[in-house]
Order: structure tokens, then C-alpha cells, then sequence
């Protein structure tokens, strides 16, 4: 993770995005134990999940989505545990709390917000101008070239020179571990890694694709650059 350097950069800043990233880091090892462990570690995984979605505006579509494929993708096994899932899904709604009451006391804000970043979605086009705009969005943040090739769409002050977001000597690591998750889908792990990756450019999509609203893809990379690593050793 440290050699990634998105977060060698962005994890010496004061910047809120590096700290939601590493909640959100905390929640997916949190949710892992939760599956292979001990099933109270989901009460962690909620609390983290929250922790990174009040940190960063952009993490709170990433967190909902994540938190969305998560449920599907091990509904059996929150069945089986539907105890502890219950109780952990109702430290989820007083964990809503906080946004309710504000959207109560501040309505029309986040439309606001949006308004400030200049999203498209709350300008005067139709809805499938703005769902065009989302899909181009969305693939750009999963394009191996923005992120692994020196840019000129992020500030300055958000590049290293001469570098890719992502570790260059990582690329074909992260194909291989791509390879390795689709193809052993059935396992909670692999499904859990393909989730983050396709969600984290989800936050970026609904402004313009930048560095800081997609800076949570550092944690899938580096998983994938892992996994692909011990695959490629094994091989």
C-alpha cells in the first residue's frame, strides 16, 4: 500500500479522503474476520463503515454500494448468522442518525453541495444525458491508463511527478489477481475484493473522475497486486 503513489502522497495530507479510505480499509478486514472468524467482528465492520461514510462525501455512494454487493454476495451466511446480522443491521440504522437529523435540519443541502462541485446531475440536461455522463465517469475511474500512466487531469498538488497513481510495477500483478478472484468467485474473499474495486470509482462519477474521490481504489489495487504476487509465486 505504501508503494502506491496515490497514497504515498495522500496519506501525508490533512486531506479527509486519506482518512475515509483507511476507515473503509478497516471495514472490509473487519467484515473478512466477520466471515471467516468470529461473526461479532460485523459490529466493527458497521462501525467503520460509518466512520468512512460521515468522513468524505464521495465515500458515502462508495460505502452504500459496497455495503449493497456485500449483502447479496453472502446473503446465505447472514442468513445462517441472522442473529448477530440483525443486531449489527440495527447499530447500522442509529448509525443513520446523525444524517437524518441533518438532512431534517439543513433540506436541499446535499443538492447544494452538488451545485458547489458543479455535478451534472443537477444541471439543466435529461436523464439520460446524465446517466451517459455517469457510465463515461464511472469507466474512466476503472481505466488501467489514468491510473497507472502520469496525468494531466488531477491538480498538481494531488500527482507526484513522473509517477501513475498506482505502483507501474504492479499492473500485470493486479490483472493476474483479477484473474484469480473472477475465477474463484465462489469464495467470499474474491467476490469481496471484485465489490470494492468496481465500487470505488462510483464516489468520482457522480462530480468528474480526481484523485481524492477515487483514492479508496488504492485498497482493492493493493489487494489484487497481493493476491496476483502469491499467484504468480505459486505458478
Amino acid at each position: 500500500l505504501s508503494l502506491m503513489p496515490a497514497w504515498f502522497l495522500h496519506s501525508r495530507t490533512a486531506f479527509e479522503t486519506s482518512l475515509s479510505v483507511s476507515f473503509y480499509a478497516g471495514f472490509l478486514c473487519c467484515y473478512m474476520l466477520y466471515r471467516l472468524k468470529n461473526p461479532k467482528f460485523l459490529y466493527g465492520a458497521v462501525l467503520f463503515s460509518a466512520l468512512a461514510f460521515y468522513s468524505y462525501t464521495p465515500m458515502r455512494v462508495i460505502v452504500g454500494i459496497t455495503l449493497l454487493g456485500l449483502f447479496f454476495s453472502d446473503l446465505q451466511y447472514h442468513w445462517q448468522r441472522r442473529k448477530t446480522f440483525l443486531r449489527a443491521f440495527g447499530m447500522g440504522l442509529l448509525c443513520l442518525i446523525p444524517l437524518l437529523r441533518f438532512s431534517l435540519n439543513y433540506p436541499g443541502e446535499s443538492l447544494r453541495h452538488l451545485e458547489i462541485l458543479g455535478s451534472y446531475w443537477v444541471q439543466n440536461i435529461s436523464i439520460w444525458e446524465k446517466i451517459a455522463t455517469f457510465l463515461q465517469e464511472y469507466i474512466k475511474g476503472l481505466n488501467p491508463f489514468y491510473w497507472f500512466i502520469p496525468n494531466q487531469v488531477d491538480l498538481e498538488r494531488h500527482l507526484m511527478k513522473g509517477y501513475g497513481h498506482l505502483w507501474q510495477p504492479a499492473m500485470p500483478f493486479i490483472f493476474v489477481g483479477i484473474f484469480w478472484c473472477v475465477k474463484h468467485f465462489r469464495q467470499s474473499f474474491a467476490r469481496l475484493v471484485l465489490i470494492a474495486m468496481l465500487a470505488a470509482p462510483v464516489g468520482a462519477a457522480i462530480v468528474h473522475l480526481g484523485i481524492t474521490r477515487a483514492l479508496v481504489m488504492v485498497i482493492p489495487a493493493t489487494l489484487l497486486t497481493t493476491i496476483g504476487l502469491k499467484t504468480s509465486w505459486d505458478w
